[in-house]
C-alpha cells in the first residue's frame, strides 16, 4: 500500500475509530487503499466503525496498525499531505518535514474485514443530525453503568404512532424520555423497540456532532444489529438483549398540580442549596400558596433555604424530598427559559418539562425524579 492523503482527512477518520477501541486488548485500525479512497475500520464486541476518505492511491493494498499510536500521531501531524507506505514489517509516514515508522503487528487475523452485510430490510428511519442529537441528549444523563439494574445502562428506542420516535432512559431514580417526529418506514419498530448501550449512545452522538445533514438508522431484520450511516461514515451496533421495563407504569396518573418557574433562577437556587447538602444531595421542595421553597442541610448543621414567589393557588402545602443533583442535571439540558414542574404528593415523581414546548407538535420531552422517601421521614 502506498498513498497520499490530507492530514485533516486522516485525523478525522482516526477520530471516528475511537468508539470501537475501548473493549479490546489489542486495538488496531485496518486500512484498505483502492480506487481513489482509503477505507478505515475498527471493531470490538459491540461497535464497528467504517469510514472512507479520498486520497491519491499510488499502490493499492491494506494494512493494520496499532490504533492508539496511529490516532496519537494523526492528531500531532502538521497540516498538509502525508504519505503512507507499507513496508514489510512497518508503515512509514512521511512528508517534507518529517518521517515516522510504525511497526505492523505480526498477528494472524489482522486483515481487512468487510462491513457486516445488511439483510434485505425496509425498517429504516431518517432524521437530521440536529434532531437525533437533541433526542439522545435528553436521556443520556439518565444512563448509568454503575446502577444495579441492567436496564440502567441502555437507552430504549420505540415507536409512537405513525411518525413519533421516542427514546427513554432511566437509572431507577430518575427517568427521561423524548419523542420527536421522524421519517420512518412502516416496518421500523412496528413490532417492538430496541435497547442501545450507553457507549452506543455516545458514539451515535459523536456522529451527530460531526455530521451536517441526515442520518439514516437501519434495523437489521434479525433485530440484533443497528446501522447508522451518513455518507461514507457507518456505525454498526450490536443491540442489547436487556428486556426494558414498562416505564409507562411509572408515569404519574391522574391530575397533577403545576407551577411554572424561570429555569435559570431555579438552576441557580439549586446550585446554591447543594452547597450545604450532605452526600445524598437531598433537597426538600415545598409548594404552598404563591410560594416555592428549597431547603437542605448537612451533618455539620449547615443549612440553606431559598424562597421563590410563584403563581399557585392552593389551600395546603406539599413537600417532597428529591436528589438535588438530579434536578440540576435535568434543568441543565432543558432549552426553554421557563420550566413546568408537575407534582401530586410526596410519594409520586415530580415531572419537569419545557413550558414553551407544551402542546408542540415538534417534540415532547419529560424528566421524572423519584422522591427520596427515607430522607423525608
Amino acid at each position: 500500500m502506498d498513498i497520499e492523503i490530507e492530514v485533516s482527512h486522516l485525523a478525522q477518520a482516526t477520530n471516528r475509530m475511537q468508539g470501537a477501541l475501548s473493549e479490546t486488548s489489542l486495538p488496531y485500525v485496518s486500512m484498505l487503499a483502492e480506487g481513489s479512497n482509503l477505507q478505515f475500520s475498527a471493531t470490538d464486541r459491540s461497535v464497528a466503525v467504517f469510514s472512507a476518505s479520498q486520497c491519491n492511491v499510488r499502490q493499492a493494498g491494506e494494512v493494520a496498525v496499532p490504533a492508539r499510536l496511529l490516532c496519537s500521531i494523526a492528531r500531532q501531524l502538521p497540516a498538509g499531505r502525508i504519505r503512507l507506505q507499507k513496508q514489510r514489517t512497518s508503515l512509514q509516514l512521511s512528508s517534507l518535514e518529517m518521517e515516522l515508522q510504525m511497526r505492523i503487528p505480526l498477528l494472524e487475523g489482522l486483515s481487512w474485514k468487510e462491513a457486516p452485510n445488511v439483510e434485505e430490510t425496509q425498517a429504516t428511519c431518517r432524521l437530521s443530525s440536529t434532531k437525533l442529537s437533541f433526542l439522545l441528549g435528553q436521556v443520556q444523563g439518565c444512563l448509568s453503568q454503575d446502577a444495579q439494574q441492567n436496564y440502567a445502562a441502555v437507552a430504549y428506542f420505540h415507536r409512537r404512532g405513525t411518525s413519533g420516535l421516542r427514546v427513554v432512559g432511566t437509572d431507577g431514580f430518575r427517568l427521561s424520555y423524548c419523542e420527536i417526529a421522524a421519517e420512518m418506514s412502516p416496518s421500523f419498530l412496528q413490532a417492538a423497540g430496541f435497547c442501545l448501550s450507553k457507549r452506543g449512545v455516545s458514539e451515535l452522538l459523536r456522529m451527530c456532532h460531526e455530521v451536517d445533514g441526515d442520518i439514516e438508522l437501519i434495523l437489521f431484520e434479525s433485530g440484533t444489529k443497528l446501522l447508522a450511516k451518513s455518507g461514507e461514515y457507518h456505525l454498526f451496533f450490536s443491540l442489547s438483549a436487556v428486556e426494558y421495563p414498562n416505564y409507562l407504569g411509572v408515569l404519574p396518573k391522574g391530575p397533577s398540580s403545576q407551577v411554572t418557574l424561570s429555569k435559570n433562577e431555579l438552576l441557580q437556587s439549586i446550585k446554591r442549596i447543594l452547597l450545604v447538602s450532605d452526600k445524598s444531595n437531598a433537597v426538600v421542595l415545598s409548594f404552598s400558596r404563591n410560594q416555592f421553597t428549597l431547603q437542605a442541610k448537612s451533618a455539620d448543621a449547615s443549612e440553606g433555604k431559598e424562597t421563590v414567589a410563584i403563581e399557585f393557588d392552593t389551600e395546603k402545602e406539599t413537600s417532597l424530598v428529591i436528589n438535588g443533583k438530579f434536578l440540576q442535571d435535568a434543568l441543565s439540558i432543558l432549552s426553554d427559559a421557563r420550566v413546568v414542574v408537575a407534582f401530586q404528593n410526596e410519594d409520586t415523581p415530580i415531572v419537569l418539562s419545557e413550558a414553551e414546548a407544551s402542546g408542540s407538535s415538534m417534540y415532547e420531552s419529560k424528566h421524572l425524579l423519584v422522591p427520596i422517601k427515607e430522607s423525608a421521614a
